[in-house]
C-alpha cells in the first residue's frame, strides 16, 4: 500500500474517531492556514517593496550620472567623466558603474579594468539597438542592472550603466522571515492550547451522553446542569432524557400487550401457530391442538413441521404460496386446505398467514390462523352435486329451447318467405285488375251499367289492396325492415289536411273533428312525414269509427327537455273500452267491437305503436267505458326553420293521352311472362305511341336487347328460364348495356328485396299492382318524355240527376235501414256492398248513389235517406 496513503488514513482514522479532537484539530488547523497564509502574504509584499526599492535608486543614479556625464562626454573628456563615476564609491552592493559611448566602449567605470573595454556578452550588447530610453537590462532575485541614455539635447551620445546586487535586501528578507517562523510557532503553541480547552469545554456534555447511549438502562446518568442548558448540547440531553422516557413507557406497554397477546393467543376461538420460515411450530394455542389432535408439547417438538400435518395434495399449492410471501410477491395469503389429524381424519380448514418482516424488512417468522370448516365442506360438496345435477337439467332445458327457438326462427323466416311469394301472387293479380278496369274506365262507348260494375270492380280491387298492404306492413315491422326517415316538413299543414280530409266523416257520422285552439306545436319539424300522417289517420280514422255521439278532439302540444318532443292526445267521446280489453288493444288481428258493422283488418292500432316506437316515441291509452278514450303520443321531433321547408311544386296537367310531336320515336322493351300484365303494360305505351317488342323471360330479354337495342326496358323481376336481375346483369354487361334505361316492375314490397333489385343495376323501380300515372311519370323521368294532358275539367265525370227523397220509395223498409247504418259506419266497402244491391231494384238510383260515393258525398246520400225514413 502506498505509505502515504496508509499515514493519510491513520490520520483520518484517528481524526474521525474523537469529536473533541476534530473540533481541537479543525481550530488549530484553520487558524494556523490563516497565519501562514498572513505571513507569505506579508513576506511577499516586503520582498516586491525592496526589490522596487532597488530598482527606483538605480535608475535615479543612472539619470544623476547621466546629466553629470553629458559635458564630459561631449568633450571626450576621460578625467571628468572618471570624476564623476568616483561619486558611486562607497554606495553598498553597488557591482559597478560605467559610462560608455554609443558604440558601446567604456569611457569611465567604478572598476578600472573595464575601461576602454567592450562589453560583449548578449545583455550589453542588445542596449547598442534599444531606444534612448531608461532601460532595466537584469532584474533578479540577486541583481538589478539598468542603463540611462546620456542626451546632448535631442541627440544621443552614450549610456550610464548601474548594476547592484540585491544582499542587503535578502538579508533583510531572511531576518523577517525568521522572526515570523519564531512569531508562527510561538501562536501554534498558543493556538493549540485555546483549541484544547475550548474543545473540552464544548464537549464536556457529550462523554455523559455518551454513558448513557451506551447503557441506555441508566438513564438517571444526566446531571441536572446538563439538561439546564440552552445550547445544542443541552436540547440533546433534553431530547435524549424525553427519548428513553419514551422507551421505557413502550416497554411497559410491550409487557403489558405480550401478556393480552398472550392471554388472547392461548383462549382465541380459531386455531393461532407462529412458525419458523423453515416450517416449524414456535408457538400455538389450544385450539390449534384441538383442531388437529395433538399435544401441544408434540407440535413443538424440532421435528414437528406443517408439512407433516398437511395433506399431500394441498401440499404444492400452500409452498407455492409461502415462496410468494418470502420473495415479496404477497404479503399474506387465505385458501382451503386439509388436514391430516393425529387420528387419521382428513379435515378441512380456511388458513390465513401472514408473513411478519423486520424493520429492514427482512421476513422473520410466520403467523397462521386456522378454522375448521369440515362441517361446511360436506355441505358444499352436497351442494355442488345438486348444483351439477340442476346444470345438466337446465342445460337439457336450454338445448330444448334453442331447438324451440331455433322451430321459431325458421317458421318466422318461412312466414315470410310465404308473405314475399303472397305478396307477389295477389298483386300481380291485382295490377291485372286495377289496371285494365281504369284503362276501361276511360273508354267513351261505354254504357253507364258498365261503367258502374268497372267502378266496383276497381273499388274492391282497391280495398283489397289496402288489406294486403296492411298485412304486409305489419309483416314487414316484424321482420325489421321497415325504414324511418328524416325528412324536413310543414306540421301545420300536415294536420290541416288531414283534419279537411277525416271532417267530411265525421260530418256525415254527425260528429264533430276541432283542434284544440289552445295547441301550440312547432310548424317545421324534421320527421317521417308518411308514417305520421298514417299514424294520424289511423287514430282518428279508429276514434270517428267507434264515436256514435259528440265527436273527436285533436290536441298537439310540445314539451322541452334535452330534445324537443310533440305530445299529441286524439280524444273521443265513444264508448269506452273495457279495462280487461285495454291490454289486448294494440295486438294483431284484434278487433274488440261486437258490432258486425265495424269492420278491418284489426291491424291499424298495432302498426300505428309499431311506426311510433320506430321513430323513438311511445302510444299509451286511457278509456273511461261510457266515456271515451284517449290516445297519447309522445314523440321526439327536431325543430327547424321555415325555409329548410321544400314546398314540392303543385301539378298542373291532368291525365296524359298522347306524346308531344317531335319527340324521338323511343324503342320500348317489356318482359313479362304474365299475360294479362303483358297486355296491360302494352297497352298503355301503346296509348302513347311507343314501339314495342315483347319477351316472356330474360334469356329472351338479352337476346331482343341485342337485336333491337331499346330505350328502355320494363323488366319483371320473378320469371321462368331467367329472372330479371340476372337478366339485367346480362345487359349491363354487353357494350351498349350501360345506355338502356332498366326499370324493374315488381310486387315484391320486402326491403331486403329492394336493395337486391337497386344492386343489380336497375334505374328505377315500380310496384304492382300500379296506375297508369305512375308508368308514365317513370317514362318522363328515365328518357325525359314530354306529354299532352287532358283538361282537367274534361275528365271529370258528367253530372247526374239530383238525388230526392221519393226515388227511395221503391226500396224496401229494411234496406234503407241497412244502408243508413252502413252510412253511419263510414265503412267504405260496407256502403258499396249495400249499394251494389240496389242495382237489382233500380239501376238509375244504383248510378246516382255510385257517383255520390265516388265523389264522398255521403252528406248528400244521407239527408235524402234520412227524409225518406221520417216520411215512412
Amino acid at each position: 500500500m502506498n505509505p502515504f496513503k496508509s499515514l493519510f488514513t491513520q490520520l483520518h482514522y484517528a481524526w474521525s474517531k474523537s469529536i473533541r479532537r476534530q473540533l481541537a484539530w479543525s481550530f488549530s488547523l484553520v487558524v494556523l492556514s490563516i497565519i501562514l497564509t498572513t505571513g507569505s502574504f506579508l513576506y511577499a509584499y516586503q520582498r516586491d517593496f525592496l526589490y522596487q526599492q532597488g530598482n527606483n535608486n538605480a535608475i535615479k543614479l543612472a539619470r544623476a550620472l547621466s546629466f553629470s556625464s553629458t559635458s564630459w562626454l561631449l568633450s571626450d573628456d576621460v578625467v571628468g567623466l572618471q570624476e564623476v563615476i568616483k561619486g558611486t564609491e562607497g554606495i553598498v552592493d553597488l557591482q559597478f558603474a560605467v559610462v560608455q559611448n554609443t558604440q558601446g566602449e567604456i569611457m569611465a567605470s567604478s572598476r578600472p579594468e573595464y575601461i576602454d573595454q567592450f562589453f560583449n556578452d548578449e545583455v550589453s550588447l542588445s542596449l547598442l539597438t534599444k531606444p534612448p530610453s531608461p532601460q532595466i537590462l537584469v532584474n533578479t532575485s540577486k541583481l538589478i542592472d539598468v542603463a540611462f541614455p546620456i542626451k546632448a539635447g535631442d541627440r544621443h551620445i552614450g549610456w550610464v550603466r548601474i548594476a547592484s546586487s540585491r544582499q542587503t535586501a535578502n538579508a533583510n528578507l531572511r531576518e523577517l522571515a525568521w522572526a515570523g517562523f519564531v512569531m508562527t510557532l510561538f501562536l501554534l503553541f498558543v493556538i493549540i492550547f485555546i483549541a484544547q480547552a475550548l474543545s473540552r469545554r464544548m464537549t464536556r456534555g457529550l462523554t455523559r451522553l455518551m454513558t448513557v447511549a451506551n447503557n441506555p438502562h441508566n438513564k438517571y446518568a444526566f446531571q441536572q446542569e446538563e439538561l439546564e442548558r440552552h445550547d445544542e448540547i443541552g436540547v440533546l440531553a433534553q431530547n435524549l432524557q424525553h427519548m428513553l422516557n419514551t422507551i421505557e413507557t413502550e416497554q411497559q406497554a410491550k409487557l403489558q400487550n405480550e401478556i393480552r397477546f398472550q392471554v388472547v393467543f392461548n383462549h382465541a376461538m380459531a386455531g393461532l401457530a407462529q412458525v419458523s420460515l423453515s416450517g416449524q411450530f414456535l408457538q400455538i394455542n389450544n385450539e390449534f391442538c384441538r383442531i388437529i389432535g395433538y399435544e401441544k408439547a408434540e407440535v413443538l417438538s424440532p421435528t414437528f413441521s406443517f408439512q407433516r400435518i398437511t395433506f399431500p395434495a394441498d401440499l404444492p399449492r400452500d409452498l407455492a404460496y409461502v415462496n410468494e410471501l418470502l420473495n415479496g410477491t404477497r404479503n399474506a395469503f387465505a385458501m382451503e386446505k386439509r388436514y391430516i389429524r393425529k387420528d387419521g381424519e382428513v379435515i378441512w380448514v380456511n388458513l390465513s398467514v401472514y408473513l411478519f418482516r423486520d424493520e429492514k424488512n427482512q421476513p422473520q417468522y410466520f403467523i397462521g390462523s386456522i378454522l375448521d370448516i369440515t362441517e361446511r365442506k360436506k355441505s358444499e360438496i352436497e351442494l355442488e352435486q345438486y348444483k351439477n345435477h340442476l346444470e345438466e337439467v337446465v342445460q337439457q332445458r336450454t338445448e330444448s329451447l334453442i331447438l324451440a327457438r331455433q322451430a321459431a326462427d325458421t317458421a318466422n323466416q318461412a312466414k315470410s318467405v310465404f308473405l314475399a311469394n303472397m305478396s307477389h301472387e295477389l298483386r300481380t293479380p291485382l295490377n291485372a285488375i286495377l289496371g285494365f278496369s281504369s284503362l276501361l274506365r276511360r273508354e267513351e262507348n261505354l254504357a253507364e251499367s258498365q261503367r258502374d260494375k268497372l267502378n266496383i270492380i276497381n273499388r274492391s280491387g282497391e280495398h283489397l289492396l289496402t288489406l294486403i298492404n296492411d298485412v304486409l306492413e305489419m309483416a314487414k315491422i316484424e321482420a325489421g325492415q321497415v325504414q324511418i326517415s328524416h325528412a324536413a316538413f310543414d306540421l301545420g299543414g300536415l294536420v290541416r289536411d288531414i283534419i279537411d280530409m277525416m271532417s267530411v266523416r265525421a260530418h256525415d257520422k254527425g260528429l264533430y273533428l276541432h283542434i284544440d285552439q289552445s295547441s301550440r306545436f312547432p310548424r317545421y319539424i324534421k320527421s317521417d312525414e308518411a308514417r305520421l300522417r298514417q299514424i294520424f289517420i289511423n287514430l282518428i280514422g279508429n276514434a270517428i269509427k267507434f264515436t256514435q255521439h259528440g265527436g273527436v278532439i285533436l290536441r298537439l302540444n310540445t314539451l322541452e327537455n334535452h330534445t324537443s318532443h310533440l305530445i299529441v292526445d286524439i280524444e273521443d267521446t265513444g264508448t269506452g273500452i273495457k279495462p280487461e280489453d285495454q291490454a289486448r288493444i294494440f295486438e294483431p288481428f284484434v278487433q274488440l267491437s261486437e258490432d258486425s258493422s265495424q269492420k278491418g283488418t284489426g291491424l291499424g292500432l298495432s302498426i300505428t305503436r309499431q311506426f311510433i316506437q320506430l321513430m323513438g316515441g311511445t302510444l299509451s291509452m286511457t278509456s273511461t267505458l261510457g266515456k271515451g278514450t284517449i290516445f297519447k303520443i309522445d314523440l321526439p321531433v327536431e325543430k327547424i326553420a321555415s325555409s329548410d321547408v321544400i314546398r314540392p311544386a303543385p301539378s298542373a296537367h291532368g291525365e296524359a293521352i298522347s306524346l308531344v310531336a317531335g319527340q324521338p320515336d323511343y324503342r320500348i322493351l317489356i318482359v313479362e311472362d304474365q299475360l294479362e300484365n303483358q297486355m296491360l303494360l302494352t297497352q298503355l305505351m301503346k296509348n302513347m305511341g311507343f314501339q314495342v317488342k315483347l319477351a316472356e323471360n330474360g334469356e329472351e330479354a338479352v337476346q331482343l336487347f341485342k337485336s333491337w337495342q331499346p330505350h328502355l326496358i320494363w323488366m319483371d323481376r320473378r320469371m321462368p328460364v331467367m329472372d330479371g336481375l340476372e337478366a339485367t346483369r346480362h345487359i349491363r354487361a354487353l357494350p351498349s348495356g350501360k345506355a338502356v334505361k332498366i326499370v324493374a316492375v315488381t310486387a315484391s314490397v320486402m326491403f331486403e328485396q329492394h336493395n337486391e333489385i337497386i344492386a343489380a343495376g336497375v334505374d328505377g323501380i315500380v310496384r304492382k299492382p300500379y296506375r297508369a300515372h305512375e308508368i308514365y311519370d317513370c317514362l318522363a323521368e328515365q328518357l325525359g318524355v314530354q306529354y299532352v294532358y287532358a283538361d282537367t275539367q274534361a275528365s271529370q265525370p258528367p253530372e247526374h240527376d239530383p238525388l230526392t227523397a221519393e226515388m227511395f220509395t221503391a226500396l224496401p223498409l229494411a234496406f234503407r235501414q241497412q244502408l243508413a247504418e252502413a252510412l253511419n259506419s263510414l265503412d267504405d266497402s260496407r256502403i258499396t256492398h249495400v249499394i251494389q244491391q240496389v242495382s237489382a231494384v233500380d239501376s238509375k238510383l244504383y248510378k246516382i248513389l255510385m257517383q255520390l260515393t265516388e265523389n264522398f258525398n255521403y252528406p248528400a246520400i244521407q239527408s235524402a235517406l234520412q227524409t225518406s225514413l221520417t216520411q215512412t
